[in-house]
């Protein structure tokens, strides 16, 4: 198995792995509060990231996706995103 988050488990330890996870369940917790506030446009772009946040983070498990080149801007700008008005 190849997984990312064995892959950062190995490499930085339980401490870089909760630094990471910490990091999105964080990102996930800002997006549902804005969420919730019913913003017209935002709220549906947030259901969009947090659901996309939650389908990367599954395919983690298994797949070393986390650490894709091409997967990260994705996953770095999304943050952006939901941090843009929080």
């Amino acid at each position: 198995s190849d997984s990312s988050l064995m892959n950062l488990w190995a490499m930085s330890g339980v401490v870089g792995l909760f630094a990471y996870l910490a990091m999105l369940f964080t990102a996930v917790v800002v997006a549902i509060r804005r969420l919730c506030k019913k913003r017209d446009m935002d709220s549906y772009l947030m259901i969009g990231l947090v659901s996309g946040f939650a389908a990367i983070l599954t395919h983690s498990f298994f797949v070393n996706s986390l650490l894709f080149a091409l997967i990260m801007p994705y996953l770095w700008v999304g943050l952006a995103l939901i941090d843009e008005k929080a």
